[in-house]
């Protein structure tokens, strides 16, 4: 009788305690112990329930108690894959996996399909079926499928917008909407999408103000500064900032003061404030920040070299960074401003070599468009400056594209002797000085064109001041004194800046391996430097990648 009763309660008992596990996960839910209610759920083994239950745990803000962690890391994969909520977070927690051939990025992908299908279910409600769709937007794109998650995206800003319009967010799901709320904004963002992350994040920032979810606001308002400020409306971008410092000092922490990071070095670019420059892409190198914003912090780099005079060693330092980031899957919005830098250092007759690999194939926006036609003019042609400006004066959305289109017309008028019209564009410039801060493109003025400028506008002073802000393109120079180098290891080092590998440096030069490799070493030696790169950009800031005729 005893082997028979202990034979029942073997039975009976996981099925009676599996069954207890989910009624108490329920119950704890409705009383909004999530973190009880995920315990209890897990207990169960229930897929569904941990699914409905640890969606409402998003983000996870907290690691989980040990035992759970195990219970999880027992699962079988197949299992952990049929959920959205367990493969973002087996994704999130990979030390937590139990299987170690589920890469993380495969664990995404797994996350990006539990989403979609369990939105298929018709009994969930609306707002769940939302955060699910943010769920698989953030896990595609964490999976590498860009062009998904940017249509996820889309379709997340264009439901979300209208949700938060008629007030429709149920409260338990209110943190993981954010959470994905905040994720959509950012896809939108590498997706080139400015004007919808804009719209998303300043109806985020509005909802988590009236739920005093003051991590997220800080968060939405410092990606708002960085997109104003992006934008060219430097005022407006430095108030967010300065919002989102407010509540960092509070001791908020988190992606946001990588945002206000790259804010700061956008908005010192185009106000020309060299000084904040150089402490702004201090901070960015010495910080954690995300690989996402390696050309925020080029460009920045850029701007200086070219302020010192040194258009080579800029390209150099382009020529290396695309390099290294060129095998891996290139934002749209950093292949649009890799584009700009290319079309920039063109003036400059410095254009990076290793930058046609991510160039944007997107149409020319008014940026694009009018650094082209600067280029016409500086080679005379200045009828096909003339019709890229025209395409780029009907494209011009934002302060930034609207203060260079100005700036090249001015110049045109100057070339083409149209003093009036010269003189009528100078004025609209000084108007978006004065509302916005913007001085970058003075730095396109030659010292003629700026005495031009300043003799046709009445009160001249602010430009003045600008144009102090900023070197005169054509009094550029590279003052540094450089050590002296054999003419072989000039060769070698030129050859090593064109086509960026030593292998092909040889076979290019019809020199051995070790050959090159003992040229290369005198050349750190003399520059005191520590790697490829690190040589390459010396030698370049000390002119020795450029022959006298100014070709390297």
């Amino acid at each position: 009788m005893r082997t028979e009763a202990r034979a029942e309660l073997h039975r009976s008992w996981p099925i009676d305690k599996i069954a207890a596990a989910r009624r108490l996960a329920l119950w704890y839910l409705a009383r909004a112990d999530r973190d009880l209610a995920f315990e209890f759920a897990v207990m169960s083994e229930d897929i569904a329930i941990i699914s409905h239950v640890g969606l409402r745990l998003v983000p996870f803000v907290a690691p989980f108690p040990a035992d759970v962690v195990d219970r999880l890391a027992r699962f079988p994969i197949d299992r952990v894959r049929e959920s959205a909520v367990l493969s973002l977070w087996a994704a999130t927690y990979s030390n937590a996996s139990s299987h170690p051939t589920a890469s993380t990025t495969e664990l995404y992908a797994a996350a990006a399909a539990a989403a979609a299908v369990q939105n298929s279910d018709a009994d969930i409600g609306a707002t769940e079926k939302l955060v699910l769709l943010g769920l698989e937007s953030f896990a595609a794109r964490r999976a590498g499928d860009a062009v998904r998650g940017a249509g996820l995206a889309r379709q997340f800003h264009a439901r979300a917008l209208k949700h938060l319009a008629a007030c429709r967010i149920d409260e338990a799901l209110l943190q993981p909407f954010v959470e994905f709320a905040y994720q959509a904004s950012a896809t939108l963002t590498y997706g080139d999408e400015n004007e919808a992350a804009i719209g998303l994040l300043a109806e985020l920032e509005k909802l988590c103000r009236a739920h005093g979810l003051e991590y997220r606001r800080s968060s939405a308002q410092a990606a708002l500064g960085y997109h104003y400020a992006a934008t060219g409306d430097v005022p407006k971008g430095a108030a967010f900032a300065r919002t989102a410092t407010a509540h960092t000092a509070r001791g908020s922490r988190g992606s946001h003061t990588a945002f206000l990071q790259v804010s700061n070095l956008v908005r010192a670019a185009l106000a020309a404030d060299l000084v904040q420059l150089r402490l702004a892409v201090a901070a960015l190198d010495d910080s954690t920040a995300p690989a996402s914003h390696w050309d925020l912090r080029l460009f920045g780099e850029v701007l200086l070299d070219l302020d010192t005079g040194n258009a080579t060693a800029a390209r150099v330092r382009v020529d290396s960074a695309v390099r290294a980031h060129a095998r891996t899957n290139v934002p749209i919005s950093i292949r649009r401003r890799v584009t700009y830098l290319h079309d920039m250092l063109r003036l400059f007759g410095e254009p990076p070599r290793a930058a046609a690999a991510i160039l944007s194939r997107a149409p020319a926006d008014a940026i694009s468009l009018a650094l082209g036609a600067a280029h016409d003019i500086n080679n005379e042609d200045l009828d096909e400056a003339s019709a890229k400006l025209g395409r780029a004066s009907t494209r011009t959305s934002t302060p930034i594209a609207e203060h260079l289109v100005y700036v090249v017309l001015t110049r045109l008028g100057i070339a083409g002797g149209d003093i009036k019209g010269a003189h009528s564009t100078s004025e609209h410039l000084l108007l978006l000085l004065r509302a916005h801060g913007l001085r970058l493109g003075f730095a396109l003025f030659d010292e003629q064109e700026r005495s031009t400028i300043l003799a046709s506008v009445g009160d001249a002073r602010e430009l003045r001041e600008a144009f102090a802000a900023t070197t005169a393109m054509s009094s550029r120079f590279t003052s540094a004194h450089a050590p002296t180098l054999t003419r072989g290891q000039l060769t070698v080092i030129r050859a090593l800046a064109e086509l960026g590998d030593r292998q092909a440096v040889a076979h290019t030069l019809f020199l051995s391996p070790g050959t090159v490799k003992a040229h290369l070493r005198a050349v750190y030696k003399k520059l005191d430097a520590h790697s490829q790169a690190e040589a390459l950009y010396k030698a370049a800031a000390l002119g020795l990648l450029t022959t006298p005729r100014g070709h390297t």
